[in-house]
């Protein structure tokens, strides 16, 4: 059976990871480089999908490694 203080351990360490994740595709210097994007006429909601889809293996991996 699953302690319950290294489960809520696990899930926190999982959420702090996400978050990180999180600001990079969503915030900081990745909005300029949408907005430049979405000025040529690229869909802004497939360049969102995508670094979303590429940044969901770095989170898993980050959130799984018991070292980070």
């Amino acid at each position: 059976m699953v302690n319950f203080d290294m489960a809520a351990y696990f899930n926190l360490k999982r959420r702090m990871t996400e978050g990180v994740a999180a600001q990079r595709v969503f915030g900081g210097r990745e909005r300029f480089v949408v907005w430049r994007e979405a000025g040529v006429g690229t869909n802004t909601f497939l360049c969102f999908l995508g670094r979303d889809i590429a940044a969901l293996a770095e989170v898993l991996l980050a959130s799984l490694s018991p070292g980070s």
